[in-house]
C-alpha cells in the first residue's frame, strides 16, 4: 500500500503525505519519513489501508501518529523510546503473525513472552488441501494420472502383506502419538472454545477464538475453494461462520498488541468474496480504529451503542490501554446477531421444526435436531470460555479477595504461591473493571441464557417427536387390529351359513327330499340372525365391541348425532310448553326468536 501523494515504487516506507500539516515530533526522530499524522488525512483511505495492513499507532487526547508495516528495527526504536504525555497510548496491530515473525519476535523479546508463546504466535498456519477436480480431466488425463499412481516409487514401497505405503503407516503413527501434526493452529479449528490465558510480569495476554457470521458468503466462499481446487473439511457439527484466532495483549507501559489469526492462510485473499469477509471479520478492529483517528466523527455516530471514548479525557481511575484492552476484546456486534436470531436463526429453525413435526413428524427430523444442538453447545462452550476468560482477568485485580479464598481452601505452601504469584499481570483501571463485568453479565443473561432456552427447546422437540411417532404407530397399529378384527368378524358371521349351504348341498339319497327354496331362505334367516346376536354377545363380553380408542366408529358418531338432536328436541318442547302457559302471544313471539 502507498500513501497519499507518494507514488507506486516508494513502496512501504514512503515519506509521510504532504497532507499532514503538523511535524513530526522530536519523539520519531529515528524515523522521521515514516510516521502518518491521521488527524490530518482522509479516513477512508487510512481505514482500507489499516484493514489490510498491520500498523502501530500512537495517540493521545489531541494527537495521533501511525506506522504501517513496521519493520522489526523500527519497532524495537520506538519500543525503547520513552513515550510522551501527549502520545500516551500505543496500539500495535499484526494481522498475520507468521509473515511478521521478526516483529513478533522483538516485541516477545521485550516484553519478556515466554519461549512457549512467542513460538505459538509466529507458528506456521495450516494451509489448504488441494484436490484434483476430475470433472474437466479428459480420459487420456485420467489414463496418465493411473498409470502415474501405479508405477510411482511411492507404490513400491509398499509393505506387500498390509498393501500400505510404509511413508503413510509411518505418518499415521506420530499422528496416533501427538507428533508434529498437533500443531496450536489444528487445536483453535478443531477445538472452538479452546483459550488461554498467560500472564508475566510486564503483560497480561488472552488468546480466544471469535466467531463471525458471515451468511451468505459462506456458500459463495465454498463454490470459490471448489473452483480452485482447495478441500475444505465439513463440520457439520460446528455453527456456521468464520473462526478466527485473536491475541490480545496488554503490556505496563501503555502498549496494547493484538494478533489475529490469517482467516485464508495459503490462499488469495484478493477476491471480492474473501475481501467482504475480512470486512465483516475485522468490522470491530476498524471500529475501534475509527474512532481513535478520527474522534470528531465517531462523536456524531448515529448509533450509541458503538461510542469509545478512547480520546476523551479520562476519569482519575481510568487508563486508556485498558480501555483500547477492553473496546478490542468486546465485539458487542458480533454478540448481538447471537442474541437477536435474525443472524444465528436458531430459535427460528426450531420453530420451523416444531410446526413441520405437528404436521408430518419424521424420524429424520431427530436427525437434525440433534445436528442443531450440538451447534448450540459448541456455541455455549464458545461463550463460556468467555466468561473464563474475564473471570480469571478479574481475579488479578482483587488479590485481598482471591487470596482470602485460596487460604481458606489450600495449605500455607500453596498461598506461598499466591503471594509470589501476585506480581504477574497488568492491573486494570476502575473504569475498566467495571465494563469488564458488564461484558460478564452480558454474555451470562444474552448470549449464553438464549444458548440454554434454545437448547432446552431442543430437548423437547425431540421428546415430542418421540411421543408423536409412538403415536402415529400407535394408530397405525391400532387401524390394522381393527380392521383385522373386523375381517374375522365378517368371517365368523359367514361360518354357520357357510356350514348350513354345505348341508343342504350333501347329495345322499333320501336325505334332501322335503327340502325346497323356502326351506333354505327360512333357515339361512335363522342361522345368520343367531349369528349375529352371538358375535355382538361375545364382542361385548370381550370388550372388543365396534371402536376404538382414538377414532370414533360411524354408529358411535350417528348415536351421539341422534342423542343431541334428541336433546334439542326435548328443549324445544319444554320451551314451547313454557311459553302457552303464560297466555298470551309475547310467549310465542319469543320462543319463535
Amino acid at each position: 500500500m502507498t500513501s497519499p501523494g507518494a507514488s507506486a515504487q516508494d513502496g512501504p516506507h514512503a515519506p509521510a503525505s504532504p497532507a499532514s500539516t503538523k511535524s513530526v515530533p522530536a519523539y520519531y526522530d529515528k524515523l522521521p519519513n515514516r510516521m502518518r499524522d491521521v488527524n490530518n488525512c482522509d479516513a477512508d483511505i487510512e481505514e482500507k489501508k489499516a484493514r489490510e495492513t498491520s500498523f502501530l499507532l500512537d495517540y493521545g487526547r489531541e494527537d495521533a501518529w501511525i506506522l504501517y508495516q513496521p519493520t522489526a528495527a523500527e519497532t524495537l526504536a520506538l519500543l525503547k523510546s520513552k513515550k510522551t504525555d501527549k502520545l500516551h497510548t500505543r496500539w500495535i496491530n499484526i494481522w498475520t503473525p507468521y509473515e511478521h515473525r521478526d516483529v513478533v519476535k522483538t516485541i516477545a523479546k521485550f516484553y519478556d513472552f515466554s519461549p512457549r508463546l512467542c513460538a505459538l504466535m509466529i507458528s506456521k498456519p495450516s494451509t489448504p488441501h488441494y484436490v484434483i477436480n476430475t470433472a474437466h480431466v479428459s480420459r487420456y488425463q485420467k489414463a496418465f494420472q493411473d498409470f502415474q499412481q501405479i508405477y510411482s516409487p511411492v507404490n513400491r514401497t509398499k509393505d506387500v502383506e498390509h498393501s500400505i505405503p510404509l511413508d503413510e503407516r509411518a505418518k499415521a503413527l506420530v499422528e496416533k502419538r501427538g507428533g508434529p501434526d498437533l500443531s496450536h493452529w489444528r487445536i483453535v479449528d478443531e477445538v472452538w472454545h479452546y483459550s488461554s490465558v498467560d500472564w508475566g510480569k510486564r503483560y497480561t495476554c488472552v488468546g480466544y477464538n471469535s466467531l463471525h457470521h458471515i451468511g451468505a458468503l459462506g456458500p459463495a466462499l465454498e463454490a470459490e475453494n471448489q473452483h480452485l481446487g482447495v478441500s475444505t473439511p465439513a463440520q457439520p457439527d460446528k455453527p456456521s461462520g468464520k473462526r478466527v484466532w485473536s491475541w490480545l495483549i496488554l503490556c505496563d507501559d501503555g502498549t496494547v498488541i493484538s494478533i489475529y489469526e490469517d482467516p485464508f492462510p495459503g490462499l488469495d485473499a484478493s477476491t471480492s468474496v474473501k475481501q467482504n469477509i475480512l470486512a465483516i471479520i475485522r468490522s470491530n478492529t476498524m471500529n475501534v480504529f475509527h474512532q481513535i483517528t478520527n474522534p470528531d466523527d465517531a462523536s456524531k455516530n448515529p448509533n450509541p451503542l458503538m461510542l469509545l471514548n478512547l480520546r476523551e479525557p479520562l476519569p482519575p481511575s481510568g487508563n486508556s490501554a485498558s480501555l483500547l484492552f477492553h473496546y478490542l476484546s468486546d465485539d458487542w456486534q458480533t454478540s448481538y446477531k447471537l442474541v437477536a436470531r435474525e443472524e444465528y436463526a436458531y430459535g427460528r429453525r426450531l420453530d420451523d421444526l416444531r410446526v413441520k413435526m405437528e404436521d408430518r413428524p419424521l424420524i429424520h427430523d431427530i436427525k437434525k435436531l440433534h445436528s442443531i444442538g450440538r451447534q448450540l453447545s459448541v456455541l455455549k462452550k464458545i461463550y463460556q470460555s468467555y466468561l473464563r476468560i474475564i473471570d480469571r482477568v478479574l481475579d488479578k485485580q482483587y488479590p485481598t479477595s482471591a487470596l482470602a479464598q485460596r487460604q481458606s481452601h489450600s495449605a500455607d505452601s500453596s498461598s506461598r504461591i499466591t503471594l509470589e504469584g501476585s506480581n504477574l499481570g497488568v492491573p486494570l483501571g476502575d473504569a475498566v473493571v467495571v465494563r469488564f463485568e458488564r461484558l460478564r453479565d452480558r454474555i451470562s443473561l444474552y448470549a449464553i441464557g438464549e444458548l440454554e432456552d434454545c437448547l432446552a427447546e431442543k430437548e423437547s422437540l425431540v421428546f415430542m417427536t418421540f411421543n408423536l411417532l409412538t403415536h402415529k404407530e400407535s394408530s397405525a397399529i391400532e387401524r390394522l387390529t381393527r380392521t383385522t378384527i373386523f375381517l374375522a368378524k365378517v368371517t365368523i358371521l359367514f361360518l354357520p351359513v357357510t356350514l348350513m349351504t354345505s348341508y343342504f348341498s350333501v347329495q345322499i339319497p333320501g336325505f334332501t327330499t322335503g327340502y325346497d327354496l323356502r326351506t333354505y331362505w327360512l333357515a339361512f334367516l335363522v342361522v345368520m340372525l343367531f349369528s349375529i346376536a352371538s358375535l355382538f354377545v361375545f364382542s361385548w363380553a370381550t370388550g372388543t365391541l365396534e371402536g376404538r380408542a382414538v377414532y370414533r366408529t360411524f354408529w358411535g358418531t350417528a348415536w351421539e348425532a341422534l342423542k343431541v338432536v334428541s336433546g334439542r328436541r326435548a328443549r324445544v318442547g319444554s320451551s314451547d310448553d313454557g311459553d302457552a302457559s303464560d297466555g298470551n302471544g309475547a310467549g310465542r313471539a319469543k320462543s319463535w326468536f
